[in-house]
């Protein structure tokens, strides 16, 4: 299956393209120009190094975040886009389950923390089907660190519930900024992911896609919108505004 796999959720975004489990290309995407014109820019890139039609592609899987409000649009329009006008079957998978992906495991689950900035971060709790396919084991949220520590601290809670007396597996670039908070409060409890597994990797994107679209089939492009979890910083400047104005 020829796949290509778009993430444009982060500071920086990815792209990959695979052919099977054979990994043709991957790389990085910078801001430079902005990622709406390197991101088409490289895929053209990898198309004519695969030395493939567009219409070639059997997949297109694209993370639909949570992550940057201006980013996450970027892939997926690209995404829906190519989709269209090529009558290409889409996947869009969660930021937070292609990175809960790429840690290793087994069976168990593993709690993703991404900064969300504004003293908040975005929480996903996966854990892996017998296809290695991530399951949610719970609402994809933005929580406050400290009360995000109570909450693993209580065993009368939904999560603490779920690591009484076991090891917190712990990923996401949350960790960077929040780490000294859940050491602190949770200490040997915990078992942090090496740093270089924190962000969505569009080859675990890829093939995270290809075990959707086994299971369930392509997305209908027209139900594909972004997962902001929250709102803007510009709609909630414009929501005070009117507030003060109401006042």
């Amino acid at each position: 299956m020829k796949i290509v796999a778009m993430d444009t959720t982060q500071i920086e975004g990815g792209l990959a393209l695979l052919d099977g489990d054979a990994i043709l290309a991957h790389s990085t995407l910078t801001k430079g120009a902005g990622l709406v014109v390197t991101l088409p820019e490289m895929f053209q890139a990898f198309i004519q190094k695969a030395d493939w039609a567009v219409s070639d592609l059997d997949l297109i899987a694209v993370t639909l975040g949570p992550g940057g409000f201006t980013g996450l649009r970027i892939a997926l329009g690209f995404a829906k886009g190519l989709s269209l006008s090529q009558n290409l079957p889409v996947v869009g998978v969660s930021t937070l389950a292609v990175i809960a992906s790429g840690w290793s495991l087994e069976q168990h689950p593993r709690l993703v923390v991404m900064d969300a900035r504004r003293g908040e971060v975005f929480v996903g709790l996966y854990q892996p089907d017998e296809q290695q396919n991530m399951q949610p084991l719970i609402d994809e949220m933005a929580w406050n660190p400290n009360d995000l520590v109570q909450n693993l601290s209580d065993n009368t809670t939904t999560l603490g519930k779920m690591f009484t007396n076991s090891t917190i597996p712990l990923i996401g670039s949350g960790v960077g900024v929040y780490g000294d908070l859940f050491k602190k409060a949770l200490g040997s409890q915990l078992q942090i992911a090496d740093e270089g597994l924190w962000h969505p990797d569009p080859v675990q994107l890829a093939r995270l896609g290809r075990l959707r679209f086994m299971q369930r089939g392509a997305d209908p492009v027209e139900t594909l919108y972004p997962s902001y979890i929250r709102r803007s910083d510009a709609e909630l400047t414009l929501m005070k505004a009117k507030q003060i104005t109401a006042d």
